[in-house]
């Protein structure tokens, strides 16, 4: 899971590369401009959906963070498939006293019960609502 957290970093630092490159060359660009009107333009149709972009990367990379740095174990169970493709688990788990429900995609060949499995999900504490079930570390439930 380690690297799979690690691994998601790579959208949104490209993310941020490639939108800051063109927010710092598109406010050269309307800098340069003599016109007001073409100054004016460039900014509202380039620089500040660049802005937002970056803003969006910045955003991703926190939530990975915390999931990477900040995060807890804490118990859940798999409900069902997301979609048809089978490759994306719903699944939910309660984070102080509060029940969610989410969706992840997962990597591994263990075999996996779908629904009522229980796993261990990784939640950040900065966002509860971001969780990643943990399908390599079921929940042994002891026989008597």
């Amino acid at each position: 899971m380690e690297e799979e957290i690690k691994f998601s970093f790579l959208f949104p630092i490209v993310l941020i590369l490639v939108f800051g490159f063109c927010f710092v060359a598109l406010i050269f660009e309307a800098i340069s401009h003599k016109s007001t009107f073409k100054k004016l333009l460039n900014i509202i149709l380039f620089v500040l959906p660049s802005f937002c972009f970056i803003s969006l990367g910045v955003f991703l990379i926190l939530i990975e963070y915390n999931l990477l740095v900040n995060y807890e174990y804490v118990d859940g169970k798999t409900i069902g498939y997301c979609n048809s493709s089978k490759d994306k688990i719903e699944f939910e788990y309660t984070y102080n006293n509060q029940k969610y429900i989410e969706c992840s995609k997962y990597q591994s060949n263990n075999n996996f019960q779908v629904p009522n499995g229980k796993y261990k999900v990784r939640v950040s504490k900065f966002s509860p609502t971001d969780g990643r079930i943990d399908i390599d570390k079921p929940i042994l439930t002891e026989t008597k």
